[in-house]
């Protein structure tokens, strides 16, 4: 019969208690995710009563065609709504932010200047796949409650009984009718529209040839969708970036009917690229959850490090700790999560990472001393501790190094391990004699 000793069952007891930890560090996750909700219904109101994120589409030709239908024994009349692409768009947006308040959270919103430049060589009518009834100039704007002034004007006069429309491929739209036969000869359209929205701006770029340049006084902002800019800058009073396309890789032909415009459109969409259009989000870093929802995923390992260096600790120096004392301080190790979300969401991460860094650093050392009265015992658990909330916080700073700063966290703990064990014997297995 194998008899074990009482650092065996130390050891054994600890890893029950880091299983324990476990469970309050997943409801810290799950709490997380709640908070992050709250935020989402924050953005969600706040986008109702703004306007929501803002895409737009054009300006495109519109015909609306008919065409009679025989057969052998009845005849129909078939509609069709076609549009027709610039041969050159030039587009620019001019944008500024600022913060809505929902409770403790503050969401940023954007008034833009949208300015475009669309070209449009002559159309041959035999194109068309039947007679014109109606032609019209369209723009596609995403959310039409941000819409707050809007002017289009053809080789420099401005239409007038501007509507807003629903039109397959580009959702809502901006219309303004003309006369086919000067649509048919070709022109240039110019628009000017003032856009309020949240969270995202986009461009689908139509033309044969797009340009399109955008500058705002948003610091923190995501360039995504199907194309990256060819050009930008980002500082801290805002950004400018500019992007070109051509038809070859907008995935729709110039002249297409609204009902395949619609179908091209949410094939890319549906892509590897998930996305048809140009532009950025708004990376607000004043939410702090993605990060908090980092520092947790890594808290397993914070959490084994400590709770092995105190062992380490324990082992070197002689002192012996009871087992209730290591669930202690694990509740310590738990608690400063919530700790780091609770004041995050009012002081940002950065700030609510150090308040908390202090406040349980300081409270886990004091009750180490406490326990031990041994200055050496106290003293070198505080300087674990910075060492690990210090490497923790580098860790998530370092997306592209953090493997290699956990890994080489792992191996210095596991040196540290080797080192308290060394003097450990075989003792510990041995069977008692007859």
């Amino acid at each position: 019969m194998f008899r074990i000793e009482p650092v065996s069952i130390r050891f054994v007891l600890v890893i029950g208690i880091i299983a324990a930890l476990m469970i309050p560090l997943v409801s810290v996750m799950v709490l997380v995710n709640e908070r992050k909700g709250y935020y989402e219904e924050a953005l969600s109101d706040v986008a109702q009563a703004w306007a929501g994120p803002q895409a737009v589409g054009g300006p495109a030709l519109l015909f609306r065609l008919r065409q009679e239908v025989v057969d052998s024994s009845d005849s129909a009349t078939r509609r069709e709504d076609v549009v027709c692409m610039p041969v050159r768009l030039m587009m620019t947006h001019d944008s500024s932010h600022e913060m809505r308040n929902r409770g403790i959270f503050e969401i940023p919103v954007f008034t833009a200047t949208v300015s475009a430049t669309a070209e449009f060589g002559p159309i041959d009518a035999s194109e068309l796949d039947g007679e014109i009834d109606q032609a019209a100039i369209v723009l596609g704007v995403s959310d039409s409650r941000g819409v707050r002034d809007a002017a289009i004007r053809w080789n420099g006069d401005e239409l007038q009984d501007l509507a807003s429309i629903q039109l397959r491929g580009l959702g809502n739209a901006v219309q303004a009718e003309l006369d086919p036969e000067a649509l048919l000869a070709g022109g240039t359209v110019t628009v000017e529209l003032q856009l309020r929205g949240t969270e995202r701006f986009s461009v689908l770029p139509v033309g044969k040839n797009t340009e399109v340049t955008m500058q705002s006084d948003w610091p923190d902002p995501s360039f995504d969708g199907r194309y990256l800019p060819d050009a930008r800058e980002v500082g801290a009073g805002g950004f400018s970036a500019s992007w070109s396309t051509h038809a070859l890789s907008r995935g729709f032909p110039a002249i297409v009917s609204t009902a395949e415009l619609e179908l091209a459109l949410r094939s890319i969409a549906s892509g590897p690229g998930r996305a048809r259009d140009l532009g950025y989000s708004i990376l607000n870093l004043n939410t702090p959850y993605r990060a908090v929802e980092r520092t947790i995923k890594y808290g397993v390992l914070f959490i084994v490090m400590t709770m092995v260096s105190i062992v380490c600790i324990e082992l070197v120096t002689k002192t012996r700790f009871h087992i209730i004392q290591y669930g202690v301080v694990g509740a310590g190790l738990v608690l400063f999560f919530l700790t780091v979300l609770s004041l995050s969401e009012h002081v940002g991460f950065g700030a609510g990472y150090a308040l908390s860094v202090i406040i349980l650093a300081a409270m886990t050392v004091s009750y180490v001393w406490f326990a031990s009265r041994m200055r050496s015992v106290a003293t070198a658990l505080g300087l674990v501790l910075i060492v690990l909330y210090s490497a923790l916080y580098l860790i998530l700073q370092l997306d592209e190094y953090a493997l290699l700063v956990g890994t080489v966290l792992l191996l210095i703990l596991l040196g540290a391990l080797m080192f308290a064990t060394k003097s450990l014997r075989p003792s510990d297995l041995e069977s008692p004699g007859p």
